[in-house]
């Protein structure tokens, strides 16, 4: 009888579990296919996307998808009829009233960064579980170089705990379209196709490795191998201005921060370089021997672990930015510290600096360090989240990419 009680109650606790999560499901679902019938056929028109219409058999599934574009998501409702819960980032519910439209829209699952990637994991899991197709962009953001980026093992681990059916998506375009450090967007196409689809018996007979290799295949995605083959045109007034967000070490000199963009070009501050931008995506210099942001992107990667080999348990600075606006969490409200901080990396530790205040932060106390929308600094440590925005453009992924390798990881 005792034990009858506890099944009862388990099964009771699994079935308000299960309302909770889908709660606003069916609102959302009918906001969603109102919205892309409605609306869907002009706004794909005025942003020129193209994808096939596709409808999931299987459910619950889950999607994932790379990242190059805010529209990513749009292609992705365009192209699958089913209705998907989307992952988004916290930073987009920073502001209350986002807050609020969003979770009435769309019922997203946000990824906390403070709370870490295990709370994401089994809240997507949950979801599954409850009969809820889920959207992922599994590199956890934009592209920031045209190429798909580090993609977690954890994500085949997910589809097995979710006992879920697989869509791969890929898209293509984004990243040319809007470059994620770009002042001015372009004109151009972005597209996204399903790259095949994986049923619940399918993926029960594959190892999580197999499930892994097969996400890892799908998903790689290079813009500029793609530009080569099916060129596009996406274009722009002032088409490299702001490039020095991602592009932060000269190919000539090799130093790091003295890269300025005006116009079409490139120039460095402390040499003669200077590279300019074609419609096209690619850029043109005697002074280096690639053509594209992915190949420069390795270079400069190599330059800055040469510079921390030397610095690594040192004192010694790396590099710095003044003239930051400063942000701390506070109930998942940003709260200023400062209009105008200081951000210094060292061999040891990370400074974070206002008028009033200097937080030092030993570099093994970084639980994450992410960007968010353009050049947004994104710091998780063991007592505190700060976002940290800059009133000139800088690099924000200089500091990602340097406290890998600070802590003997290596770059995405």
């Amino acid at each position: 009888m005792l034990e009858l009680a506890y099944e009862l109650e388990e099964k009771m606790n699994e079935y308000k579990k299960r309302k909770q999560i889908r709660k606003g499901y069916r609102r959302s679902q009918f906001i969603i296919f109102a919205a892309r019938n409605i609306i869907g056929p002009a706004f794909k028109k005025i942003c020129d996307i193209e994808c096939d219409k596709v409808r999931i058999k299987e459910e619950p599934f889950i999607l994932m998808a790379n990242h190059g574009h805010n529209f990513d998501a749009a292609a992705e409702l365009a192209g699958i009829r089913n209705f998907m819960r989307f992952v988004m980032s916290d930073h987009l519910t920073r502001k209350p009233i986002m807050r609020v439209l969003l979770n009435f829209l769309a019922t997203p699952i946000i990824y906390h960064r403070e709370k870490g990637s295990d709370s994401l994991y089994n809240e997507v899991v949950d979801n599954l579980n409850a009969g809820v197709n889920v959207a992922i962009h599994i590199e956890g953001g934009k592209t920031n170089n045209g190429e798909t980026g580090y993609i977690s093992k954890r994500n085949a681990q997910m589809v097995k705990d979710g006992n879920c059916a697989l869509v791969t998506f890929r898209n293509k375009g984004g990243y040319l379209k809007a470059p994620r450090w770009a002042e001015n967007k372009r004109s151009g196409k972005i597209s996204g196709e399903v790259v095949r689809v994986y049923s619940r018996d399918e993926l029960s007979k594959m190892s999580v490795d197999e499930i892994f290799e097969h996400i890892k295949e799908d998903l790689s995605f290079n813009i500029y191998d793609e530009q080569k083959i099916n060129p596009q045109i996406y274009s722009a007034e002032n088409p490299a201005e702001s490039a020095e967000i991602i592009l932060y070490a000269c190919p000539k000199c090799k130093r790091i921060g003295t890269l300025k963009s005006h116009g079409d070009t490139l120039s460095c501050t402390k040499c003669d370089f200077k590279a300019r931008v074609d419609y096209y995506g690619f850029w043109h210099s005697e002074d280096m021997p690639f053509d594209n942001i992915v190949e420069w992107d390795k270079f400069q990667k190599s330059i800055l672990k040469e510079e921390i080999e030397n610095k690594r348990n040192t004192s010694d600075l790396i590099f710095a930015d003044s003239e930051q606006i400063i942000y701390t969490l506070e109930n998942e409200n940003r709260v200023l510290k400062s209009e105008n901080g200081k951000v210094v990396l060292l061999g040891d530790c990370l400074e974070i600096s206002g008028d009033d205040f200097i937080d030092s932060i030993p570099l093994e106390c970084i639980k994450k360090i992410s960007i968010a929308s353009k050049m947004n600094l994104l710091i998780v440590t063991d007592k505190a989240y700060y976002e940290i925005h800059s009133k000139a453009p800088r690099s924000a992924i200089k500091y990602v990419v340097a406290h890998r390798y600070l802590m003997g990881k290596e770059s995405y």
